[in-house]
C-alpha cells in the first residue's frame, strides 16, 4: 500500500499489526521542500548532497553520527558528501573536535550559485553571438 503521508502509514500499519518495509524520504517532504530540492540538484547537487544539506538546514550545527541518523547515509559516504559540499560552498565546518558541520545560509548559497548560473549562461550566448558575427564577416 502507498501512502501520501507518512504518519497516516503508520498509524495504518500500528492499527493492523503490519511492519513497514520501505520509506523513501523523497515521497513524504513537504512541497517547499520537494522545491528546494529540486533546485539545489539543479545547481548541480547530487541526489545525495542535496538531502544531507536539506538535513544540516533542518538541524543546524552537527556532527557526524547525528547526519548519519537523520539521512540514513553511512559514514564512508557522507564523510566524501560533505567534502563536496565544503568545497562547493554549500556547508561549512569546524576543525575542533568532535567536528561539526553547518550548513551555509542557504538564501547566500542560492542566490550566489543562480548569479554564477546565469553568468556562466550568458557568457555562451555572448561567445556563440561572437562566432556567429565571426562567421558573417568572414563570407
Amino acid at each position: 500500500m502507498v501512502f501520501d503521508d507518512t504518519e497516516k502509514a503508520v498509524i495504518y500499519a500500528r492499527m493492523h499489526g503490519l511492519r513497514i518495509i520501505r520509506v523513501h524520504r523523497a515521497d513524504y517532504l513537504s512541497d517547499s521542500l520537494q522545491v528546494r530540492f529540486r533546485l539545489l540538484k539543479f545547481l548541480g547537487l547530487t541526489q545525495s548532497e542535496a538531502r544531507l544539506y536539506l538535513a544540516l538546514v533542518r538541524l543546524g550545527p552537527s556532527e557526524y553520527r547525528s547526519l548519519i541518523v537523520e539521512t540514513g547515509i553511512g559514514y564512508r559516504k557522507i564523510h566524501s558528501l560533505l567534502k563536496n559540499l565544503v568545497s562547493k560552498g554549500f556547508v561549512e565546518s569546524n576543525e575542533d573536535r568532535p567536528k561539526t558541520f553547518m550548513a551555509v545560509d542557504p538564501s547566500k548559497v542560492l542566490s550566489q550559485s543562480v548569479e554564477e548560473l546565469s553568468n556562466s549562461a550568458l557568457h555562451e550566448i555572448v561567445e556563440e553571438y561572437r562566432r556567429a558575427y565571426s562567421t558573417s564577416l568572414i563570407r
